[in-house]
C-alpha cells in the first residue's frame, strides 16, 4: 500500500508545481510542457501502483461522496452505523425464528 500513497504523493506533488508554475507572472511554454510530461508520467505510475489495489471494495455512495468533495469520512462512519443496525435487525430476526423452532419443538414434543 505504501507504493500507491507514495506514487498520489508524488502526483499530487506535480499538480502543485503545474499549479505554482501556471499562477506565475511569467509563463514559459517550455517548463509548463515539462511539467505536463512529468505529470503525465506520475500519472502512469501512479495507474500502475493501483494495480496492487485489486480486490478492494468501496461503495459507491463513498467514491460519490469524494467526487463532489465531501469528506469520505463521514460517509464511512454513516455506512459504519447503517450497517450496524442491519446487523441488529438481522440479529433480531434470528432469534425470534429460534424462539419459534424452540416453541414449535416443544409443541411437537407436547403433543406426541
Amino acid at each position: 500500500m505504501s507504493v500507491l500513497c507514495d506514487a498520489v504523493e508524488r502526483a499530487l506533488k506535480e499538480v502543485q508545481e503545474l499549479e505554482t508554475l501556471a499562477q506565475s507572472a511569467s509563463v514559459d511554454a517550455a517548463a509548463v510542457a515539462e511539467r505536463l510530461n512529468a505529470l503525465v508520467q506520475r500519472l502512469a505510475e501512479l495507474r500502475q501502483a493501483g494495480g496492487t489495489c485489486e480486490g478492494v471494495e468501496l461503495p459507491v455512495g463513498v467514491v460519490s461522496d469524494v467526487d463532489t468533495g465531501r469528506n469520505p469520512d463521514t460517509s464511512m462512519s454513516r455506512y459504519a452505523e447503517e450497517a450496524s443496525r442491519a446487523n441488529q435487525a438481522t440479529k433480531g430476526r434470528i432469534q425470534a425464528f429460534q424462539q419459534l423452532r424452540d416453541a414449535l419443538e416443544a409443541e411437537l414434543i407436547r403433543t406426541q
